[in-house]
């Protein structure tokens, strides 16, 4: 009753079968089953079924364990059946089965080879899925063989294989986990590397080998393609034309350099790794820059993620001073970042540009030299022709007449010529001074367009000023500003066929700015950077219209920059163009370029006088 939920006077209305389920978990008939059963119990077997399952009164099924007997009641045979509920134990078996289900799923499903071994055969008694995928052996035949039977004899290090598994096995079966990387041999020869963990577990009544592993033939791959390229890269570093060197950014020193480096600064690789940037630099720079800070400043700026690029003077292990042309960069080494300094001994260069300098400064004196030479005997002829000229030695004919004024005209002309090479090889030189005066722009425009009216005549052209109200005097070299000017207003003459030729002055905080305004043919754009350049025209074409050597706009820039101050242009193709020149109002120049004249001060102002 308690186990059914029928009481004895219900039992004894019923059938056993009525209790039974009719069709059993396996599929089979209750009834069917029952009944060759107790023809065997009639036959005087005792039957006992481990598992048959029940329905309660409630409908409930249940799983019992039955046994069956024919035994003597009184006068007549009955057939005695005792039941056990076995809920419990088909529950806690069903819930094993499902986890060896779950596990064997698992285990069929990794990405890793498994296999169990019985230490006692040494044959596999089971393998996964991935272990035929990998080693291309079939389930069956997996079975027939062990762990052996997949080495090679020697791995490729010379070890024995046979000894060395034997080892990994008395620690594996002392109770260790043996972990190593391995070359195994697949079914059709091929060689592969794997990763291979052995452990001892128990299984059922018994111990077993659990071997698990991974196939590292892409990581092998990938590590011996990056060494090769290591090797590659070391390669190209140890014969790199530069010095290489890798510093580490948290100590300072070097921990690696390659062979040009103690070729260039004669300090082996191990003598460098004792040191740091600082031992092979020249404590102060030439320019008087420590290298130490400055040092410090460029490693700040690697490490924000900058390339850094500098010339620098290096001391020799022999003490010997040389420049380098230096690059630092920051990059990755393995799990930390390094700073990676390539530099180019450049003393060969250094050489040759003090040369070119040189060579520069001498062509300048000679050409300064060579200029002075020709423009003596020059005035020398100018000043014979204007003697003619004015009728000193009688008057000429009027053929003759023409044939002076040209020899004049052309004599000027070639001691302008002259004249623009000779202060072209002075500033060049870096003997160009200034002899500084406080002038009044309004004169100075005044005087401009005296010395340039000749040059309008038969032209529609006008040169009008626009000067700002009350500006002020300022400090200059009077006759630099009016060959600033008069080279401006000469080209705005030569290229402005009508219209007008405005000059400007106004201030700007503290410098003075004069601009030449002109409505004429204007410069085209792609010529505009070129035009301050010697020898350099707008049109430098053999056709050109307009004659010049080129020079007078690169002198004149070599002028303002003189002052401490510079020019600018701004045109538009066939509408003119303006050029401005910004001269400081209070120069502050050194004494080699400048001269100062009575009554204006060293820093530019004009003193005061006393009455």
């Amino acid at each position: 009753e308690e186990v059914h939920g029928y009481s004895r006077e219900e039992a004894l209305k019923m059938m056993p079968a009525e209790l039974s389920m009719p069709v059993q978990p396996d599929g089979s008939i209750a009834e069917e089953v029952t009944a060759e059963n107790l023809v065997r119990v009639m036959a005087g077997e005792k039957v006992v079924f481990d598992e048959f399952w029940y329905i309660r009164k409630n409908g409930e099924a249940f799983p019992g364990r039955t046994e069956l007997i024919k035994m003597q009641f009184g006068d007549t045979e009955v057939l005695r059946a005792s039941t056990i509920d076995i809920s419990e134990s088909v529950a806690a078996r069903e819930a094993i089965e499902a986890s060896e289900r779950q596990f064997r799923t698992l285990v069929e499903n990794a990405p890793d080879v498994i296999t169990l071994t019985d230490p006692e055969t040494g044959k596999f008694i089971d393998v996964n899925k991935r272990f035929t995928e990998v080693f291309g052996y079939t389930y069956e035949e997996a079975l027939q063989m062990s762990p052996g039977d997949l080495n090679l004899e020697f791995q490729p290090d010379g070890t024995n294989s046979a000894k060395a598994i034997q080892g990994h096995l008395v620690n594996v079966m002392a109770g260790g986990s043996e972990f190593f990387d391995w070359w195994y041999v697949r079914k059709n020869g091929e060689l592969f590397p794997g990763r291979t963990q052995i452990i001892k577990l128990p299984l059922g009544d018994k111990e077993v080998l659990r071997a698990s592993m991974t196939d590292i033939t892409e990581s092998v791959a990938a590590q011996e393609a990056m060494k090769a390229r290591e090797q590659q890269f070391r390669a190209i570093v140890d014969n790199a034309p530069d010095v290489i060197a890798l510093v580490d950014l948290e100590t300072g020193f070097f921990i690696d350099t390659n062979p040009k480096f103690e070729e260039i600064h004669g300090y082996t690789n191990a003598e460098a790794l004792k040191m740091t940037p600082n031992d092979v630099s020249l404590p102060v720079q030439p320019d008087g820059t420590v290298s130490e800070e400055a040092i410090k400043g460029h490693l700040e700026k690697v490490m924000a993620g900058e390339k850094v690029e500098f010339e620098w003077w290096y001391v020799r292990k022999n003490g010997e001073v040389f420049p380098g042309k230096t690059e630092l960069i920051q990059m990755q080494l393995g799990d930390k970042k390094v700073l990676r300094a390539s530099t180019t001994d450049i003393s060969e260069r250094k050489q040759y540009e003090q040369g070119l300098v040189q060579t520069d400064r001498l062509k300048s004196e000679f050409l300064a030299n060579m200029s002075h030479e020709l423009r003596t005997p020059l005035n020398s002829i100018i000043g014979y022709t204007d003697v003619l000229l004015m009728g000193l030695d009688g008057d000429l004919d009027e053929e003759t007449l023409v044939d002076v004024k040209a020899i004049h005209d052309n004599s000027q002309t070639l001691l302008r010529i002259i004249n623009d090479i000779l202060d072209l090889a002075k500033i060049e030189a870096g003997r160009m001074t200034l002899e500084l005066h406080e002038v009044n722009v309004k004169e100075v425009f005044d005087d401009i367009k005296t010395s340039n009216a000749g040059l309008l005549v038969n032209k529609s052209v006008e040169i009008k000023t626009d000067i700002k109200s009350d500006l002020p005097n300022f400090v200059v070299d009077p006759m630099r500003l009016n060959q600033i000017l008069n080279n401006l207003v000469s080209n705005a003459v030569k290229f402005t066929e009508e219209g007008a030729i405005t000059l400007r002055a106004f201030t700007e905080q503290d410098w003075m700015v004069l601009e030449v305004e002109d409505t004429g043919v204007g410069i085209k754009p792609e010529d505009l950077d070129a035009i301050f350049e010697e020898f350099q025209q707008a049109d430098n074409s053999s056709t050109r219209t307009v004659e010049g050597t080129g020079l007078g706009l690169a002198i004149t820039r070599s002028l303002a920059e003189l002052h401490g101050g510079g020019i600018s242009v701004a045109s538009e193709y066939g509408k003119g163009s303006t050029f401005t020149v910004r001269l400081p109002i209070e120069p502050k120049l050194s004494p080699e370029i400048a001269v100062y004249a009575k009554g204006v001060g060293s820093n530019g102002k004009a003193k005061q006088q006393a009455a």
